[in-house]
């Protein structure tokens, strides 16, 4: 049964960072450590929605908890309110949002390899984000030690199909405009669609989608073919057909040129035709000569 807490039993607020529609993260200290921290408020509008979806943000929850993953917040407290909204207490983070880095498209395809790691964590445990954005995408500390923190965590999960902030809804995957369940190929198709906002490339529409990079872009890359078929093959409208984790971390090194391309298979050898040798034929032995009666 779903238990509701009174956040200011254990947490003194001070004061709101941020609110959308879909909720607010309030700065806030955790009487039992001492410490400031973000608390993650989710507008939930039905309580059937929430009854439904509560047994996800729990689980989410225990999962993120458990975890100390560099490209996943820590969260230490879960839960939901007496006034009926989720929430997520995690780690007081200073830094900058990823679309508000300038840089060489290394310094921007390293960062969306840490943001790989994570979605790959979760997906691992049979998460998915479903609401990845490079607004949600969380750059702390500073060259060469800058890390990616994913934020946005648990936002998707009382939100009604078809529905999304604006500042994220065009970084959706397709399927999200549809009930039904999602899993990591959903947050595939927004990996992709922020890797093109991040580094200028155009998507045009179509099935399946063009990606076309930028002249520039493809001069500084080691491999720019690698990156423009990996985000196509990201960007497919079924989501079965869309690359994993490991096969598009693979593609972005090689744009990289940190990891060399799989070489190529073997040509078949030529198959050496059999000589068939006809059994060898003896003639028959002599009959025995008939001694006379």
């Amino acid at each position: 049964m779903t238990q509701f807490r009174e956040l200011t039993d254990r947490y003194t607020l001070e004061k709101i960072l941020r609110s959308t529609r879909g909720g607010s993260v309030l700065r806030a200290i955790d009487h039992r450590t001492g410490l400031a921290v973000a608390i993650k408020q989710i507008n939930v509008t039905e309580p059937a929605l929430l009854a439904q979806k509560a047994p996800e943000l729990e689980k989410l929850g225990a999962v993120l908890e458990s975890l100390r993953e560099a490209s996943l917040p820590a969260v230490t407290d879960s839960g939901f309110t007496t006034e009926g909204s989720a929430f997520l207490v995690m780690e007081l983070l200073d830094g900058k949002t990823l679309d508000a880095l300038a840089g060489p498209p290394q310094r921007l395809l390293n960062l969306l390899l840490q943001a790989l790691d994570g979605l790959e964590i979760l997906a691992r445990r049979g998460l998915a984000h479903r609401n990845l954005s490079p607004d949600n995408l969380f750059v702390v500390g500073t060259a060469p030690a800058e890390q990616v923190k994913i934020l946005g965590l648990g936002g998707a999960l009382f939100r009604a199909p078809g529905s999304a902030p604006a500042e994220t809804a065009r970084f959706r995957a397709p399927e999200e405009s549809q009930p039904g369940l999602r899993d990591w190929r959903t947050d595939m198709a927004s990996f992709a669609l922020t890797t093109c906002h991040v580094l200028g490339i155009t998507v045009a529409p179509g099935e399946p989608a063009a990606v076309q990079m930028p002249f520039a872009l493809s001069l500084d890359l080691d491999d720019g073919e690698a990156l423009r078929l990996i985000l196509e093959r990201c960007l497919r409208r079924n989501p079965a057909e869309r690359p994993s984790p490991p096969e598009v971390r693979d593609a972005l090194r090689r744009a990289l040129g940190t990891q060399q391309a799989p070489p190529p298979a073997p040509a078949p050898k030529p198959e050496v035709p059999k000589l068939i040798v006809p059994p060898l034929a003896f003639p028959a032995a002599p009959a025995p000569p008939v001694a006379a009666a």
